[in-house]
């Protein structure tokens, strides 16, 4: 499929559909359903999902929105109720083992949550930089910095959720408690790190304000729904239905994303 075909592809309104009142979550998309920049994006699916997560990056390829974006998107929020999950930067390391490079990234953190702070329904954020051959006590104690750096500056009122990876969840366990935090939980870094799910769900559910859903393999993830792992599927669609967070489709691709909602308008 060319850009024009993907551009020309329109979304469902899935606030219309006979089943949404069954949803008890907010279901939403990335803001790269299409392949255009974020502001086109959110004008697309303004008054068709719940939440957009906006993907952010800072460096070569910064797509920081101006804060004339950010007003737009502002607006087109209170006109819609349109919330946004903002998804901070991942190329700089909040556990970084370069002092200078993990103060950089909780800079980078700050600027970001500052530039959303008037549009954020929630921050997701990654505890990067533990090396395979260092001990994870070392780690927390770098995240542990930057979160007592970076957690000042967040207003109160906003969830800043941690998200689970490659390693085990239960190393954030002492950050989790001592800054009381919310989690991000992803289907697809539980199952391709081989990490049973049901355990997760049954430790953090409580913490969650956000899943990240998609279909997911043993060697990848980012699938449309229907591509996934039927087992994972299931078991997250029983927790699904007592969750009254927001669910963000983690997709990438407009047909892999209307594939996913048509899925979860049919399991709902």
């Amino acid at each position: 499929m060319n850009l024009q075909e993907q551009l020309n592809i329109v979304m469902p309104n899935i606030r219309q559909h006979p089943k949404y009142a069954a949803l008890p979550f907010r279901l939403g998309t990335t803001s790269y359903v299409y392949p255009a920049d974020i502001l086109p994006n959110v004008e697309r699916l303004t008054g068709k999902v719940d939440d957009i997560q906006l993907i952010l990056f800072e460096g070569e390829f910064s797509n920081l929105p101006s804060p004339e974006v950010i007003a737009q998107l502002k607006t087109l929020g209170q006109q819609h109720n349109l919330s946004y999950t903002i998804h901070c930067p991942i190329n700089l390391k909040l556990g970084d083992a370069d002092e200078s490079l993990r103060q950089k990234a909780v800079e980078s953190h700050r600027y970001i949550m500052k530039l959303t702070r008037d549009i954020a329904h929630l921050f997701v954020v990654h505890a990067e930089g533990l090396k395979a051959e260092e001990s994870a006590e070392l780690f927390v104690k770098r995240i542990d910095k930057s979160f007592s750096e970076l957690l000042p500056h967040v207003p109160p009122e906003i969830p800043v959720c941690l998200e689970n990876l490659d390693y085990p969840m239960e190393v954030l366990d002492p950050i989790l408690v001592k800054y009381n935090l919310s989690v991000c939980l992803d289907n697809a870094h539980f199952m391709v790190n081989g990490y049973d799910a049901a355990t997760y769900l049954q430790k953090y559910g409580s913490r969650c304000k956000i899943v990240h859903f998609q279909g997911s393999t043993e060697s990848k993830g980012h699938l449309a729904l229907p591509q996934g792992d039927e087992l994972d599927l299931r078991q997250w669609l029983d927790y699904l239905r007592q969750f009254t967070g927001t669910v963000c489709l983690e997709l990438f691709d407009t047909i892999d994303t209307l594939e996913s909602i048509n899925y979860m308008l049919e399991n709902f």
